[in-house]
């Protein structure tokens, strides 16, 4: 799919604003603090129903305004194909301040609400962003929303997994908050948890199994090196030597496994087992890349990630996501840039970059660019 128009509604600095005509390559310009970021921000919410730079939606919401609103014109295949005829859906994202103080938020197709799976099934998206760092420099739980989020992308149905998952775990951390937790209780809801626990833990293994070899590639392909990139998952319940568990042995295994911390968890009071728990390691050389890696290597690992995440959704869905990449003079040397838009020109995945100068990205090979220009909250087409 490729993105044809975009309209953004009190959204961050934006009363109303328009990009139109979109085209293979997308290059937003303009000078600091007028919107561009604001621009990809939008579109990584259209596609995911969540900004990449708050944990609250409502940040993005203009200010002084109870609702803002994303509308997106989708074409199915790609920007080269361009088939006469080709089908059409038009997206929309509406996030509203309720009396209550709470959020409400609404995903519409064709100008009707739909459900998260419809809507999901006609956009991807993927962004290459200075918060982006976190993956490899901040904590478990941000590996960890990479990760689900990567495996969402290929199957949607996996959000209805780790929303049951987490609706159960944070029932029994209210049970064992309880002056006298009730260990019956717990036991029952340690049982619920173990199929949606299992499927999640055996969906990240596979995962990381398959775009290992990827990211391998990649980093040396960008770095000139023979660098050993490896992806561990560690967890609660480990693989047998050589070996991947099966779903039925690591749900039974699980189980196991929080039946033999129930006396813990109710002395501690903390949910001491479960892939919610579970960290991500990625390693150069052997050795942990967070705390050995130089920026120039750790810039490298997550260029090789992304592009493993843009392959294995070509592979899984047909289909390439559309990329957003901000500020990417600041965030790569031009050794990376032309790495990357090299890559992407003999590719059929729609871009959009941020630049706050253009002389900064070499175009001239690049096919069907179109420049826009943000100044004072419009977006206009150069």
């Amino acid at each position: 799919m490729f993105l044809k128009d975009l309209q953004i509604e009190r959204f961050r600095i934006y009363e109303n604003a328009r990009l139109e005509r979109a085209g293979a390559f997308n290059l937003i310009c303009g000078d600091n603090a007028q919107g561009k970021t604001s621009v990809l921000e939008a579109l990584y919410c259209l596609g995911t129903t969540k900004s990449f730079k708050t944990s609250t939606n409502r940040d993005i919401i203009r200010s002084g305004a109870e609702e803002t609103g994303i509308h997106g014109t989708l074409v199915q295949g790609t920007w080269r194909e361009k088939e006469e005829g080709a089908m059409t859906r038009s997206l929309s994202l509406s996030i509203r301040v309720t009396p209550e103080g709470g959020l409400r938020k609404r995903v519409g197709i064709n100008g009707k609400e739909a459900e998260l799976l419809d809507y999901f099934s006609w956009i991807k998206v993927s962004s290459l962003t200075a918060e982006d760092d976190a993956v490899l420099l901040g904590g478990p739980e941000v590996r960890r929303r990479f990760l689900d989020r990567a495996i969402f992308n290929i199957h949607p149905r996996y959000l209805q997994t780790v929303r049951e998952y987490t609706h159960l775990l944070r029932e029994k951390r209210a049970l064992l908050k309880e002056p006298h937790p009730n260990r019956r209780m717990i036991e029952t809801w340690n049982r619920r948890l173990t199929s949606p626990g299992s499927r999640i833990l055996s969906a990240r293994r596979r995962w990381l199994q398959r775009v290992a070899g990827r990211v391998r590639d990649y980093y040396r392909a960008i770095s000139g090196t023979k660098g050993e990139v490896t992806l561990v998952y560690h967890s609660c319940i480990e693989d047998p030597p050589g070996q991947t568990m099966e779903e039925e042995n690591c749900r039974n295994a699980l189980h196991r496994k929080l039946e033999a911390a129930l006396a813990e968890e109710i002395a501690t009071r903390q949910t001491l087992i479960g892939p919610h728990r579970d960290e991500i390691e990625i390693r150069l050389d052997h050795r942990p890349a967070r705390r050995h890696a130089s920026r120039g290597e750790l810039k490298t690992l997550l260029l090789a990630l992304k592009l493993s995440e843009i392959d294995e959704i070509l592979e899984a869905t047909g289909e390439e996501p559309i990329l957003l990449v901000d500020e990417i003079g600041r965030e790569f040397d031009r050794h990376r840039i032309r790495f990357l838009l090299d890559l992407l020109g003999k590719r059929h995945c729609q871009v959009f970059l941020t630049t706050p100068d253009l002389a900064r990205i070499p175009i001239d090979h690049l096919p069907e660019v179109r420049t826009f220009q943000v100044r004072q909250g419009r977006i206009e087409v150069l």
